[in-house]
């Protein structure tokens, strides 16, 4: 049970407002990065190094953070992400795609250092019966942020002639306040003594194996489909989109997304988080199908509208069961060790998406991806109830 014993309570407040708000600055860019990379210098193949190394860059410290938040406290490693400041200052103005890269992998490290406790906090703020709500909950407020930020960025690129690297800039100052708020303001409850090696090694069940096989190739799917270049590319390369309609696309796709979840969370309490993933992973599979054959921008809206729905779908699910699969004493560390073996994997997504592009054509990341999401839901069946 949560401290409170309730759904609604400080710490779910404050994660929701603030994930809404990071998102929100995230989305005035992300989707833009690509061309930023390009307008900077760099090539196609370079994209795709780049993007391995900031994914590589966001598993380098999660394993160490979520050790630490079992150790020193969870709201102290919130305080990481006051560093993001600067860093996002630096690739806001600088003129190298090089130092962009490095300023943004050392955003992504932050990012990954707080997850575990973060997501830790979130978990053990409600019962168990309500975490997949409560994680849904938490990912309508990221899609939310999906949803406005991309508009706000396709507003401020149209209307007022503002650059990528300033939308960069603007989402730095945001991420400083919201790393104090929840530093600051979020609870969290009475430490015992930190996990030994043998509780951790006790934490590491089949069934944790399997689900680790699971999200770590439906990751590597969406590295090489959403997560990675190749959205924005092959809206760019074979729709012809612009800046501002791939924004205003991903805004209209964030927001179904996030509304769509909003059920998944509530089915998933009412049946199984691991249903709920395989039918993620196997609507992933079909919605890549329509989307990499489809020949227009036009075409191509309905398949980029549902497969958000059904990788949002797969997310709630995921991280509701990897709350059921852990322990309060070993949660973060678990996590954190999780979330590293998975940013590996699916690290190698872009540089694997770049080198078949130029052999088999923009589609050839997507046709992967969908190969791949089918062998994450077979690992998924593969989990005990």
């Amino acid at each position: 049970m949560s401290a409170s014993g309730t759904f609604w309570n400080r710490n779910l407040v404050i994660a929701v407002s603030t994930g809404f708000l990071n998102t929100v600055g995230n989305g005035l860019w992300s989707a833009l990065l690509p061309l930023y990379y390009r307008q900077l210098g760099a090539s196609d193949s370079e994209i795709g190094v780049a993007f391995t190394v900031a994914l590589l860059a966001n598993t380098f410290l999660q394993a160490v953070g979520g050790l630490m938040a079992d150790r020193i406290g969870r709201r102290t490693i919130l305080f990481a992400m006051l560093g993001a400041t600067p860093m996002f200052l630096i690739a806001g103005t600088t003129s190298d795609w090089r130092i962009v890269l490095l300023a943004y992998s050392g955003t992504r490290m932050l990012m990954g250092t707080q997850w575990p406790a973060l997501f830790a906090l979130i978990s053990e703020s409600v019962p168990r019966e309500a975490q997949a709500r409560a994680f849904s909950l938490f990912e309508f407020s990221i899609g939310l942020g999906m949803t406005v930020g991309p508009a706000l960025g396709a507003l401020c690129i149209s209307q007022f002639n503002m650059g990528i690297g300033s939308l960069m800039v603007i989402h730095g100052l945001i991420i400083a306040g919201t790393a104090l708020a929840r530093g600051s303001l979020m609870r969290e409850g009475p430490r015992g003594a930190p996990p030994s090696a043998r509780q951790l090694r006790a934490a590491v069940s089949p069934n944790l194996i399997w689900f680790a096989v699971s999200i770590c190739l439906f990751a590597l799917a969406e590295t090489l489909t959403l997560s990675g270049p190749f959205y924005t590319l092959f809206s760019a390369d074979v729709w012809k989109a612009s800046e501002t309609e791939i924004n205003l696309l991903t805004s209209a796709a964030s927001l179904t997304g996030v509304a769509f979840g909003l059920w998944g969370g509530h089915w998933a309490d009412r049946t199984s988080n691991r249903r709920v993933i395989i039918a993620g992973c196997l609507g992933t599979t079909l919605t890549l199908i329509a989307w990499m054959v489809a020949p227009t921008l036009a075409w191509g809206v309905v398949p980029v509208l549902a497969n958000f729905m059904v990788v949002e779908l797969a997310l709630i699910a995921q991280q509701a069961e990897q709350s059921r699969l852990t322990t309060p004493e070993t949660r973060a560390s678990v996590v954190g060790v999780l979330g590293a073996v998975q940013g590996f994997v699916s690290a190698g997504g872009p540089v694997v998406g770049a080198q078949l592009t130029p052999l088999f054509g923009p589609a050839a990341p997507f046709a992967l991806g969908a190969l791949i999401s089918l062998a994450s839901a077979w690992a998924m069946g593969r989990v005990k109830k």
